[in-house]
């Protein structure tokens, strides 16, 4: 019987040591998980705050003169955009917006891992900016822009919503503005590129100057869930580039096309 309490007594300390051991595994990964949960609160709030203060120094003007057509005044409060925002960041090189959805911001560019997780001030933040793809110039026949898929709808998560047919149908104009005003252009084109595929489609590796444009949209339509055969292909072309959650490597990106004479 004595025997028989010892090895009762030890198998109760054993179990109280596991215990302990799983309450002491539990209590880090919660501190761990709180941690993590306030740095990224954290760079939210830094990052809307920074985002409505750089916002807030954009003007933008109504169009005015006959049939609205832009007069130098409108031409120049773009410029001096331009200028404002290049004294604050001389990596800065456009403003993109998406109309409803959080996408107004601007565009920088530097190499292709800086921008990751610096916001536009060049501060430390996990939210990252708008960047242009390093292979890029403002001038190329096709220029890739990437930001990050931020859960609570921040920087490119907003590109979601053209998986919706409706919301594509609403919303098939993005504007950039590169200094002289909001130039539109027209979306045409959804993919979903899964970059664990021995076939993908390296979107990334643009045509430039000397490539074959029509040859990389033509793979680019084959790799769209969504394709506009309807929109003419004759102006320089935008892709916005994002991550999907569908898979850890799958890539979301949206085509859209500068449009003619405005």
């Amino acid at each position: 019987m004595k025997r028989n309490a010892r090895e009762g007594r030890k198998t109760n300390r054993g179990f109280d040591k596991a215990l302990l051991c799983a309450g002491c595994v539990f209590l880090v990964v919660f501190l761990a998980a709180g941690y993590f949960l306030l740095q990224y609160y954290g760079d939210y709030r830094e990052q809307k705050e920074m985002d409505d203060t750089v916002a807030g120094l954009r003007q933008v003007p109504k169009e005015s003169g006959q049939d609205g057509v832009r007069t130098v005044e409108w031409q120049e409060v773009y410029e001096r955009n331009a200028m404002r925002l290049r004294e604050m960041n001389p990596d800065y090189i456009a403003w993109l917006t998406v109309p409803d959805t959080e996408i107004y911001y601007p565009v920088v560019k530097r190499d292709n891992s800086y921008y990751l997780y610096h916001d536009f001030m060049q501060q430390s933040n996990s939210h990252g900016a708008i960047f242009m793809d390093e292979s890029c110039s403002r001038d190329d026949g096709v220029i890739l822009l990437h930001g990050h898929h931020m859960k609570d709808g921040t920087m490119f998560g907003g590109l979601k919503k053209y998986k919706r047919e409706k919301f594509r149908q609403e919303h098939e104009i993005i504007y950039l503005d590169w200094g002289n005003g909001d130039e539109p252009y027209r979306v045409f084109a959804a993919a979903l590129i899964d970059l664990t595929d021995e076939e993908y489609f390296h979107y990334n590796e643009l045509p430039g100057a000397d490539g074959d444009t029509q040859e990389y949209l033509r793979e680019l339509k084959r790799n769209s869930f969504w394709y506009d055969d309807s929109t003419e292909i004759d102006g320089q072309v935008v892709l916005l580039s994002t991550c999907e959650y569908g898979t850890a490597q799958q890539r979301l990106v949206i085509g859209a096309v500068a449009k003619p004479g405005r």
